[in-house]
């Protein structure tokens, strides 16, 4: 009798099979990874405008008006290094100006429609929200 070369069709079926199961898993875990790492565009650019604002308030003894009192910012609205938040000043808090800072990151684009969360920073160290930072 001649034997049989090739793949059955109930083989082909477990392979499938296989192949789903392991894409349902790993595609959701690649989408918060994703997400994750975007936090880390706004992060990063609000600790650094941080720093350039400290920076204004020892030269100026006041924090500016606006981020476009700092150098290098033609406006209030600034987006992020890879352009996932849009990063402004919050001018209408209980915080005066004079003595304190509230900046805001926005999500943009796609981490928009992953996590519609801002990004908050507070010039007495608070960040928001808290499981993000």
């Amino acid at each position: 009798m001649k034997k049989q070369q090739g793949v059955t069709l109930i083989e082909l079926v477990i392979a499938i099979a296989i192949i789903g199961v392991l894409a349902a898993v790993a595609i959701p875990a690649y989408q918060e990874q994703t997400k994750k790492a975007r936090y880390t565009d706004g992060q990063a650019f609000l600790l650094e405008l941080q720093t350039q604002m400290e920076r204004h308030f020892f030269d100026n003894n006041t924090y500016p008006n606006g981020l476009s009192d700092m150098a290098g910012y033609a406006s209030n609205n600034v987006l992020s290094e890879e352009e996932f938040y849009s990063v402004s000043m919050n001018i209408d808090g209980d915080c005066p100006i004079a003595t304190c800072f509230e900046l805001v990151a926005v999500p943009q684009g796609a981490q928009a429609a992953a996590d519609n969360r801002n990004l908050e920073l507070y010039s007495n160290g608070t960040r928001l929200p808290a499981d993000v930072w």
